[in-house]
Formats: structure tokens, sequence, C-alpha cells
């Protein structure tokens, strides 16, 4: 009467994640505290879609050298995510070079947050990406188990929202992700992927960086002038095997 019944299913956003190791990080944080002093810090905050009021966001340029070394680290992890995508659908991956072009750092306290909103609409990106550099000790959102009286539980978390929410009882799968911060936790995304932050009400910084990352077809996107191509410095675009501290 039929053949076999088959099923398919499908969520509509890939993020793949890594781990930067600690000793980076904190060559991270130093540069970031000296220019939290420079009276020349540059505001992200006039083109970026926040709330933050007790916090700022700034813009970091590649002329530093450590800001220039998350950059490409960004450039290297879109490498490595386009390669994996396009391997796993199947499909010849049309992109051959990744260049970053904006970067800067989100400084939050209390009561700040990032309404839901995405990135494809800073200069035409293709991914972004989000890395967390401090999380405040008394952020205790992993110790509860759920959500009911005031927890806490996702105070301060990153949600990536799908394109479907609903309820499984109907077929109506929810289609959302929830990031606890954590320092070190990387991030790569596609920049038309809607996502918020909460709020948090414990005193500390949450201090995180993000990026966009334009992708080039063939070979032509220029990287940049002091840079060879991302190939030959990070192997083949692998950021597992890339040595950070080699850069130091």
């Amino acid at each position: 009467m039929f053949s076999k019944p088959t099923t398919q299913s499908s969520i509509d956003f890939t993020i793949m994640e890594s781990k930067i190791d600690v000793s980076f990080i904190n060559l991270v944080n130093k540069e970031i505290d000296l220019l939290l002093t420079n009276k020349k810090k540059v505001s992200a905050s006039a083109k970026l879609v926040c709330q933050i009021k007790n916090g700022e966001q700034l813009s970091l340029t590649r002329e530093v050298k450590i800001f220039d070394s998350i950059y490409k680290l960004g450039e290297c992890m879109a490498e490595n995510y386009t390669s994996n995508y396009f391997a796993n659908s199947f499909v010849r991956n049309p992109y051959k070079s990744a260049k970053c072009i904006d970067l800067w750092s989100v400084h939050q306290y209390a009561g700040d947050y990032n309404p839901i909103h995405n990135h494809s609409s800073i200069h035409n990106p293709k991914l972004s990406f989000i890395l967390w550099t401090k999380v405040p000790e008394k952020m205790n959102n992993r110790i509860e188990d759920s959500l009911f009286n005031a927890s806490g539980k996702e105070d301060g978390c990153t949600n990536f929202i799908g394109k479907s929410s609903g309820n499984i009882l109907d077929f109506h799968p929810v289609n959302n992700k929830t990031y606890y911060p954590e320092v070190g936790r990387f991030l790569i995304f596609p920049s038309w992927l809607n996502h918020s932050v909460n709020p948090f009400r414990c005193s500390g910084e949450r201090r995180s960086i993000a990026g966009n990352i334009t992708l080039g077809l063939a070979s032509n996107l220029p990287l940049n002038q002091n840079d060879k191509s991302v190939y030959n410095i990070f192997g083949n675009g692998n950021p597992l095997k890339w040595k950070i501290s080699l850069n130091f």
C-alpha cells in the first residue's frame, strides 16, 4: 500500500563553540582595563542595540596587538565554521576567506541588558561571534535548577531565538538556545540569528567581546595588509590547532 515511512527533522541555525585559553583572556582583560581609563576610548553604543546604563560598549581597534589577535581568532573560527557547515551539508564550500570588520567590548553591570536583535544590518556580515572574558562571582545562574521563585537561573544569559517556538504537544518544538556566560567561552553564529542578553542583579562586571565577520568568494576579499593568508597563519583555518601563546 505504501513505502516505509521516514522522517526528517531540521533546525534553522548552527552555533559553533570553542574554549579560549585563560592566559590569553588575562592578556585581553589587561589591555581592556587600560582602555577603560583612556580618555580617547571610543564608544560603540550608538551603533549597537543595547540598554546599558551602568556599563559601556567600546570599539576595539586592530592597531592594538592583542585586539588584532581577536580579529584573527574570529577569522580563524569563521573558516572553521564554514568548512564544517558545508561539509555537513554535503555542499562545496564557496567561501575562501574571512575578515573581521567590527570588534567591540561589552561591559555590563546589574540592570544592563540587550534586547532581541541581530547583526545582519551592520555592514552586511555573514557571521558574528561572542567571547566572554569576565563573569560576576555572585552570578549563581548555574547552580539553580528552575525558573520559578525568582531563582535567577538565566540571569545574564545569552538567548538565541530560532524561527519556531511553541508547544511540543502540537508538534511545534521550541527552537531557542540559552548559553550561560563563562570565561573563555567562544560562540560563532550566523549574523541574522536573533539573540538577546538577560539582565542580572548581582554586583560585578559581566564582560564580553563581540565581532562581525564578512566572507569572501574565491580570493576577492582583501585581508589585513600585514597578514599573510589566514590559511597559512592558522593551519587551514582550524582554531583548535592555533597556539595563541606563540603570538606573545
